[in-house]
């Protein structure tokens, strides 16, 4: 926006100087044009009373440029001119920005940050920033929270959230309570199988999104690309048994997961989510992609001369006929 403002200012400058040269021009005609046709018997057969005198050209002149010199000024001493948001600027569609905490020595995205989102405008804007993420790692941690109804009438309430996490640290909170629907921005990276969705049985979360916000199908049908963490760990051989992702964090990301039950079970249909539920949420998503990220690394180590992407299509190829799948305990790596 301080560039724009900058660059408002050049364009106000340039004009008002160009006005001024054109009406320096513009006068200087006029008194060629009047000293040549033009007597001063004539100007002294026409009287004019002093009460019907007209205002001095030459003073108006100098009245302009004064305005002109008050107007440069203003714009160059001016921060914050007042220029009004175009469709670029996505003025009052940005999502709620959370820091992120990270409490933990790990060393997590420089870049992390929270995204809650609230408004079909802001998810929007923030499908947009996600898409171009997974454009160079096509990986997302996933997953999704709920309110739990008590033990007399178990199940489950509706999702209320749903949480990506890119490789760079956005963390993208989005409230599907509060969404009137669910955005084509968000489909079509919830239907695109060619954006690996990582998570601790992230096909039950799928399917549990499918109940609650499609009309049709299962979860194949609008949800895929889905691959559960256990498959990658088994890969990496560092996976000894079906363990959590407070587990897997705190073994190999030396991060300890808060799971403090009152935030765990905590209404997440809230009118407000308090900080200690943003972080929870957030963080569940962040330390999936970063699990992966781990394990990755010990599959197919990174090399200074081959791609990224090269490495990360070598790498997910090995997964190719578990996406989408609930997780199997027999299952092992040949």
């Amino acid at each position: 926006m301080a560039g724009r403002n900058r660059n408002a200012q050049d364009e106000t400058i340039a004009t008002i100087a160009t006005l001024a040269a054109g009406a320096a021009v513009g006068y200087g005609c006029y008194k060629v044009f009047k000293s040549i046709f033009s007597s001063e018997d004539t100007q002294q057969n026409r009287p004019i009373s002093s009460s019907q005198s007209q205002p001095s050209r030459s003073s108006s002149f100098g009245s302009m440029l004064q305005s002109a010199a008050v107007a440069y000024h203003s714009a160059q001493n001016s921060d914050n001119l007042s220029i009004q948001p175009n469709d670029d600027d996505d003025y009052e569609t940005h999502p709620q920005l959370v820091p992120f905490q990270r409490n933990s020595p790990y060393s997590f995205p420089k870049e992390s940050k929270i995204y809650v989102v609230n408004t079909i405008e802001e998810c929007r804007y923030a499908m947009r920033e996600l898409k171009s993420h997974c454009d160079l790692y096509n990986v997302l941690g996933f997953d999704c929270e709920w309110v739990n109804k008590s033990q007399w009438e178990g199940g489950r309430q509706k999702v209320a959230l749903l949480q990506f996490a890119t490789h760079r640290g956005l963390c993208v909170v989005i409230r599907l309570c509060k969404l009137r629907y669910i955005p084509s921005e968000l489909k079509n990276i919830l239907m695109d199988r060619n954006i690996i969705k990582v998570g601790i049985s992230p096909s039950n979360d799928a399917q549990y999104l499918c109940q609650d916000y499609f009309e049709w199908g299962d979860a194949r049908d609008h949800i895929a690309g889905t691959l559960d963490l256990r498959y990658v760990a088994n890969v990496a051989k560092c996976y000894d048994g079906n363990i959590s992702l407070a587990k897997m964090a705190n073994r190999y990301l030396n991060v300890i997961l808060d799971k403090d039950i009152s935030v765990r079970c905590s209404d997440w249909d809230a009118s407000n989510l308090d900080n200690a539920q943003i972080q929870y949420a957030a963080k569940d998503a962040i330390i999936a992609i970063e699990l992966f990220k781990h394990f990755a690394e010990i599959i197919e180590p990174t090399s200074l001369f081959g791609s990224n992407l090269s490495r990360l299509e070598t790498i997910l190829r090995k997964f190719s006929t578990l996406f989408d799948q609930e997780y199997d305990e027999d299952w092992e790596y040949k």
